[in-house]
Parts: structure tokens; sequence; C-alpha cells
């Protein structure tokens, strides 16, 4: 703490700290990304092919994980049953939602007589590990470094706790939006609008659960196995190439439309729920990389508290020894009759200096 800082000025300081930090890891996290890509190309894998990557996001679940072990939140990387349940539970309507989509798009599969890969088992594992990497470095990256990074700063009040949440949330939204996308292009750019508005809920309701329980498992879980619902039609039964396609024409994108819609019509009253019940705990929290200094500050407005309320504690302290001298600031005068004018705490006249005690 810099001199003449007072403890709370000192603790958003280095709440800054935290958020640069932060961003500083983020960096990181890329670079090691890229060094899966290169890896990638070393090992002359096929583009978009699910071998390519699985290396790609075991390489980005890495950094991630490494991130947050640099940024002090370990606790966050533990996971529990009761984390996972409150997980399962709470976005069980979103989960049954993506279960539907995947028998339609089943049903439209059957419908144009696509048949079954040979190799399906072999997809089927290898979607289920891609899915669980992906789950674990998004999570790790927005509800890790980005959600805590942010409440490192604006985690002060219960109103900064929910900026977080918000800006969180609207980061992960524009995420999943293609740069190439021509918003010029009305059709497009609503499917892209809708796109953010639907993962942007989706983040809210991650971000609420990961508050809730100190813990980023149970998110990674409903993440990973969220996107597993979801490609496993085209990757698994109809062995396509990994291709991510948030926007696309003609009556693919009517139906992208529609079904854009038809989710954020779902996850919208379950997003407002978890908000609802932020707000009524006014959760305030500065998330977990400051949660040594917040316990430190606390430490020290406690103490503070207790000297200012215990009576006489600021004349033990006046009458403590000098550092300089070793005696007592106030010396004591023997009186006239070889007494002391002082007494002691019962009311008894204390000796002279010189005299025992």
């Amino acid at each position: 703490m810099k001199h003449g800082d007072t403890p709370e000025a000192a603790l958003n300081r280095q709440g800054w700290k935290k958020l640069l930090l932060s961003l500083l890891a983020l960096a990181g996290m890329l670079v090691v990304q890229v060094i899966g890509f290169l890896v990638v190309v070393a090992l002359d894998l096929p583009d978009a092919s699910l071998a390519s990557t699985a290396v790609i996001e075991a390489f980005a679940a890495g950094g991630a994980t490494l991130g947050m072990l640099v940024l002090g939140g370990a606790s966050w990387l533990r996971t529990s049953r009761a984390d996972i349940a409150d997980a399962l539970r709470t976005s069980r309507a979103i989960l049954i939602a993506d279960v539907a989509i995947l028998v339609m798009a089943c049903g439209t599969l059957v419908a144009e007589g696509t048949g079954v890969a040979t190799d399906w088992l072999a997809n089927l594992a290898a979607t289920a590990l891609i899915c669980l990497g992906i789950g674990i470095s998004e999570e790790l990256t927005y509800r890790g470094v980005y959600l805590n990074g942010i409440l490192a700063v604006s985690g002060r009040t219960h109103r900064g706790t929910m900026w977080g949440v918000t800006l969180t949330s609207i980061l992960f939204g524009l995420a999943h939006v293609d740069v190439s996308t021509d918003f010029a292009e009305p059709f497009l750019a609503a499917q892209a609008l809708l796109k953010v508005a639907q993962t942007g809920l989706f983040s809210i309701v991650l971000c609420a659960i990961a508050l809730r329980n100190r813990r980023l498992g149970g998110v990674s879980l409903v993440h990973g196995l969220s996107d597993f619902l979801l490609m496993m039609p085209s990757l698994v039964l109809a062995g396509e190439e990994l291709v991510t396609e948030y926007v696309t024409t003609g009556d693919d994108g009517v139906a992208t439309i529609v079904i854009y819609a038809l989710t954020i019509a779902l996850y919208l009253p379950i997003a407002i729920r978890e908000l609802r019940r932020m707000h009524r705990e006014q959760l305030t929290y500065r998330g977990v990389f400051m949660e040594g200094a917040v316990q430190d500050y606390r430490e020290a407005q406690a103490q503070a508290q207790a000297i200012a309320v215990t009576p006489g504690l600021t004349d033990l302290v006046t009458d403590a020894p000098d550092a300089t001298t070793g005696t007592l600031s106030d010396q004591v005068r023997p009186s006239s009759d070889g007494t002391s004018d002082e007494q002691d705490w019962q009311g008894r006249p204390v000796p002279p200096s010189g005299f025992p005690r």
C-alpha cells in the first residue's frame, strides 16, 4: 500500500492490476492457441477435420487452465456434485431444447436420404472430446478470466457486479459472429444479431451458475453437452467436416432465423429468472482473483473497528514504552510523601519510579 493510501484505495488499485493481468493472460492464451494451429500444420492434419479441431481445442483448454492458475483462480477449477447438479437443473430447459433441435436435424437428414457414416462411432468419441474441450476452454476464458477480471474492478457494488455479468455476456455473444459477415445485407445482419442475443442470454445463465457455486465444472459440462447435442447430427451421423456457420443464405437462412428466435424465446425467461435471483440476493463479488486482497481488507477494517470501539485501548497504546528510550512515555512522578500521584487499574497508588512494582 502506498504511503497515504486508504485501505479501500489500495484495494481498488489492486483490482485494476488484476484486470490488466487478465488482459495479458488472454493474450497469452491466444498465443497458446496459435501454437495449437502450428502443431496441426506440422502434423499435416486436414483442415476442419475432427482430428485438427481436437488438437486446437486441447491447446485452448490447456491455455485457459494455465491462465486461471496464474491469475489465482485455482479454486474455481474444482468441481463438486452439487455444482454439476445445480448447473444441470438450472439449464435443463435449454438442454431439452437442444435435444429437440437434434431430433429435427436427424429428421432432416433422414428426409434427405443421408446415410449414417461408416465411422460414426469414432466420430462420436471425437465429437464428445471436442465439445468437452470447447466447454472447458470457453468457460475458463469467459466465465473464468473475462468475468473475474472485470469483477476485480466493477464488483465493488451490486450494480457493478451485474454490469460485469452483462459485459461478459455481450463479449461472449460477439465472439460468435464472423467478422466477415456482410452486415449491409439485412438478412445476414438479422441472423448475426439474433445469434449474439441467443449466446448472450445463454452466457447470463452460465455466469449466474458460476457465481452461485464459485466453480466452473458445472457450466463447462453444460456448455460442452449443449454443443455436443447440436453438433452430433452433422458430425457423427452424416460424417461432415466441422465448419461452424452461424449465418447462412437461402432456405437455410430462414430456418436459422426461426431456430434463433425460438431459442431466444426459451432462454429469455431463464436469464431473467437468474438476473432476478442475483438482484434479490444483492450479489456483490469482486471475483476469485481478488479474494485474497478482499480478505486482507476486511481483516484490516475489522481490526480498525475493534480499536475504535474498545474503551481505554488508546490510553494503553499511549502509555506503551517509548520506542527510542525504552521508558514510559508519561513518566511516573513521586509525590512529596514518597508515593505516586498515579493509580493503577484498581485505583491503588502506583509506587514512584525505581520502586518495585
